[in-house]
């Protein structure tokens, strides 16, 4: 966690701030690794996410909503998610909206448009990935 220093006495106290990673191609995320799930994720210090999702099919241990096991998936990784830390997350501007509370320093989600965006939060303080330039692989035959 990144805190910045007080300059002067009288300034508030220091902030915390999220800090978002990009995992290793080997790291695994609910049985799949980052590199069969996504390629070349870069996600900058202003939220914006570059890369490629790959299109991922019966990713069963994601969800037991069927509905769910399909599609393209982002994992990313969150430093200050670890248990009793209270940090969350909101995916939003798409056809499905999730929230939830991030517990295990990282966080899959499953994307259905690239106009949404995740809004990751603890506290006063909060990071928004956007999603609008990452490539969303398509369903092969």
């Amino acid at each position: 966690m990144k805190k910045q220093k007080k300059l002067h006495p009288s300034e508030p106290e220091e902030r915390t701030t999220i800090t978002v990673d990009v995992p290793e191609g080997t790291e695994n995320f609910y049985d799949k690794q980052a590199s069969e799930l996504q390629e070349n994720i870069n996600i900058s210090e202003t939220g914006e996410v570059t890369g490629k999702s790959k299109y991922i099919k019966n990713y069963t241990n994601f969800s037991s909503n069927g509905d769910e096991q399909e599609g393209n998936f982002l994992a990313i990784k969150i430093k200050e998610a670890t248990k009793g830390n209270n940090v969350t997350f909101e995916l939003s501007n798409a056809k499905s909206k999730g929230t939830g509370t991030i517990e295990d320093g990282f966080l899959v989600v499953r994307i259905t448009d690239k106009n949404q965006t995740i809004t990751i939060k603890r506290g006063q303080e909060s990071k928004v990935l956007n999603l609008e330039k990452l490539e969303l692989d398509v369903e092969s035959a």
